[in-house]
């Protein structure tokens, strides 16, 4: 009776000594630094969790917003990782290394909106960006990133430079401050120059309060200044620009990404439909068709 006791102890205490050694793995990588709306987080070890001001965010852990929300995550480097309303990404890795003063990692974006502001001084040479359609490469950069599954990636640099390898064509360019690129869902490539100031570029694109802001309150109660609901984004442009923003975002979870997706640059984003993303791993679904909520 005794060994069978000792055998059920065992059995039982084994499952949770391996959920605790994963998440004893799971390596910090960042946190949340500013947040409005909603946003939350699923870690390695598959446990949905909302995410706060201060919130630590592990490797690999798949983050979303909620449709009108926003988040800031600030990477060990300084880099500063913007989602707007219902996007999702994963941050499969990032490593540092205060002594060398270097960085390498991979995020993978899902649908959205999304911005990155790398820290100045700072050599980025290791840290990829992926989307569905790209992988972008950061050379001390401010840039803005939209993905939607039906009308493909649309990027846009504010300052600094990117380079971009399509995934399907194999075509590799770099893209300027003021200058944008649309990767359409066959693969092919638009380039092209803003047609508005580069300080006026990420809400043009974005087409997203939350990403286009200079500055993020770290209030989570705080609310995006108004930049005006038409088809130009800010207040006071015509009809020209971009509309309405992202729809509803992928599941929660990752997931290798698929076939082209985002939006375009002079179309402007619109509702994501359901070719690619990440999928809903609460849910056991695959890439392409989750639902955040």
């Amino acid at each position: 009776m005794r060994r069978l006791n000792t055998i059920l102890t065992l059995g039982l205490a084994l499952p949770l000594s391996l959920q605790l050694a994963g998440q004893a793995a799971a390596e910090t990588v960042g946190s949340v630094e500013a947040v409005i709306g909603e946003a939350h987080g699923m870690p390695p070890d598959g446990v949905r969790r909302e995410l706060a001001l201060a919130t630590e965010v592990v490797q690999d852990e798949y983050v979303e917003t909620a449709d009108g929300g926003g988040m800031t995550i600030r990477f060990l480097d300084g880099t500063e990782f913007r989602l707007g309303s219902a996007s999702s990404a994963v941050l499969d890795r990032f490593l540092y290394d205060p002594s060398a003063a270097n960085g390498d990692g991979v995020v993978q974006l899902g649908v959205g909106a999304f911005r990155f502001i790398s820290s100045a001084g700072q050599p980025h040479d290791g840290v990829k960006i992926q989307t569905p359609s790209s992988v972008i490469g950061i050379r001390g950069t401010d840039f803005v990133v939209v993905i939607d599954r039906e009308k493909g990636t649309a990027l846009g640099t504010v300052s600094g430079l990117i380079e971009v390898t399509a995934l399907r064509s194999g075509q590799t360019f770099e893209v300027e401050p003021g200058k944008l690129a649309h990767i359409q869902t066959d693969g092919s490539v638009d380039l092209d120059v803003a047609p508005v100031p580069v300080d006026q570029l990420a809400c043009w694109l974005a087409s997203d309060e939350y990403v286009c802001l200079a500055q993020v309150s770290a209030d989570p109660g705080a609310a995006p200044g108004a930049l005006g609901n038409d088809l130009g984004g800010p207040d006071g442009q015509d009809g020209s620009g971009p509309g309405p923003g992202p729809g509803p975002g992928p599941g929660p979870g990752p997931s290798d990404p698929g076939d082209d997706s985002g939006s375009d640059p002079t179309g402007g984003p619109s509702d994501p439909g359901s070719d690619s993303g990440p999928g809903d791993p609460s849910s056991g679904g695959g890439a392409g068709d989750g639902d955040p909520q």
